[in-house]
């Protein structure tokens, strides 16, 4: 999947599914309308808040933090690795391991 087309995927699973909209109520998650401009202001205050990347943007509104999400996921030491929060504190956190991110991809089977 495209990482771009992912993100724009974990946005509006935070900002439109039910289970999205449960946990990000009340952390101010950008939600301002349905409309298609409303959409397009939101997803660039979503990716906003995470810049810088580093340690003082690992809040996610308890839903998807999107920094490397694809690779992150892949070389994964937790079990629910949608936050950088409940990842170690290593030099992978936000930058993962490319080899065991590959090494994963190649063992999915569908």
């Amino acid at each position: 999947r495209s990482p771009r087309h992912h993100v724009w995927s974990l946005f509006t699973e935070c900002k439109y599914d039910k289970w999205g909209r449960k946990v990000t109520n009340g952390t101010g998650f950008p939600r301002n309308g349905t409309t298609e401009a409303a959409d397009e202001r939101d997803f660039e205050a979503f990716l906003d808040h995470f810049l810088p990347v580093g340690e003082d943007a690992v809040h996610d509104y308890n839903c998807y933090h999107p920094a490397n999400y694809q690779s992150r996921h892949l070389a994964a030491r937790v079990k629910k690795p949608h936050g950088v929060r409940d990842m170690p504190r290593d030099e992978y956190r936000f930058e993962p391991n490319l080899t065991r991110s590959i090494s994963a991809y190649r063992e999915q089977d569908f």
